[in-house]
C-alpha cells in the first residue's frame, strides 16, 4: 500500500461514516498476530473508530459478554486463533441470551478464501468474509455497509 492509498482509504472511510453511521463505530478487533493487530488497529483508529482488542476467541466472547448490549457495533474476527477459534467464538456469541447477540455484525478475517471456508464462516453466523492480507479499502467498505442506525 502506498501513502496515497492510505489517504484515499481514510477519505473514503470518512465519507462512508458520514453517509452510513450516526456515530463512529465501536469495533471489537480479534486477532492473535500482533503485527496484524497493529495494522488493523491503526487503520480503524486513524479513521476514527473506537477499537477494543482481543487476542483469541475466548477473550472476544468474554469482552462481548461484559459490555452492555449495543456497545459493540462490529466484530472483526480472525478465524485461526489459539484457545478458541473465530468459528467457535462466533457461534458462542450468536447463542448468547442478549438482544444484540443475533444481530451484531461479525466479519471474518482469514487467509483461507476457498468457498468451503466462506461457507464455514456463514454457517457460524458471520456476516462477511475478508481475505488476508487485508485490503484497507475493502475492510472499510464492509464495515460501513454494516451500519446499525
Amino acid at each position: 500500500m502506498y501513502p496515497t492509498d492510505v489517504i484515499k482509504c481514510n477519505l473514503l472511510f470518512y465519507y462512508l461514516l458520514l453517509c452510513a453511521w450516526t456515530h463512529y463505530p465501536h469495533i471489537l478487533l480479534v486477532e492473535d498476530n500482533e503485527l496484524n493487530m497493529e495494522i488493523a488497529q491503526y487503520l480503524l483508529e486513524d479513521a476514527g473508530a473506537v477499537v477494543t482488542k482481543a487476542f483469541d476467541g475466548k477473550q472476544a466472547v468474554d469482552l462481548f459478554a461484559q459490555n452492555p448490549a449495543g456497545t459493540v457495533d462490529v466484530i472483526l474476527m480472525d478465524v485461526m486463533m489459539p484457545v478458541m477459534n473465530g468459528i467457535e467464538a462466533a457461534k458462542a456469541i450468536r447463542l448468547m441470551d442478549r438482544s444484540d447477540a443475533r444481530t451484531i455484525t461479525i466479519i471474518a478475517m482469514t487467509a483461507n478464501a476457498f468457498d468451503e471456508d466462506r461457507q464455514a464462516t456463514r454457517n457460524a453466523g458471520m456476516n462477511a468474509h475478508l481475505s488476508k492480507p487485508l485490503d484497507g479499502k475493502e475492510v472499510l467498505r464492509v464495515i460501513s455497509g454494516s451500519s446499525r442506525q
